[in-house]
């Protein structure tokens, strides 16, 4: 059986917010139910001669499970991703990080995603949180939902 494959999804630009610790805390949380689970991200993918867009959105339509990691800002890279996830019909859980602010943007995505989300203060927090929302409890119910004949995501050895 393949695994179940979660693809994180969140901004990736530094300057603009720094959720490297929480990607981290994701992947890791989703890989501690490994070989049931495999967690794709963008910075641990391998080389590809597709263009950069088409890379990403094709994982989001390959995996089983998008997890939304929302800070202060968004990026269009991660609406597309969201919007891409939910129009191929994939589960998606969000994570809100407590911030002191929010642009329009990531409120509106909040405001889109119509879900019950839930708040997080930090990696270690998030980490715990998606362990118990994604885990091999919860895979029965997303696997449900699982299409067939999907194509496979290759990750890069950690």
């Amino acid at each position: 059986m393949e695994p179940f494959r979660v693809f994180i999804s969140s901004i990736m630009n530094p300057d603009r917010e720094d959720l490297r610790p929480e990607r981290e805390a994701a992947k890791a949380a989703i890989e501690r139910f490994s070989p049931i689970s495999t967690a794709w991200a963008f910075e641990h993918a391998t080389v590809s001669s597709q263009p950069l867009l088409d890379f990403y959105l094709e994982a989001v339509k390959a995996c089983d499970l998008l997890i939304l990691i929302v800070g202060e800002e968004m990026t269009e890279p991660v609406r597309q991703e969201f919007i891409t996830a939910r129009d191929h019909g994939k589960p998606i859980l969000v994570f809100r990080k407590s911030v002191s602010q929010r642009t329009p943007e990531a409120e509106a995505i909040l405001r889109e995603a119509d879900k019950k989300y839930d708040d997080f203060a930090d990696a270690a927090e998030l980490a715990r949180k998606i362990a118990i929302r994604s885990g091999p409890n919860s895979w029965r119910s997303f696997a449900e939902a699982r299409p067939r004949g999907r194509c496979r995501i290759h990750r890069s050895p950690s």
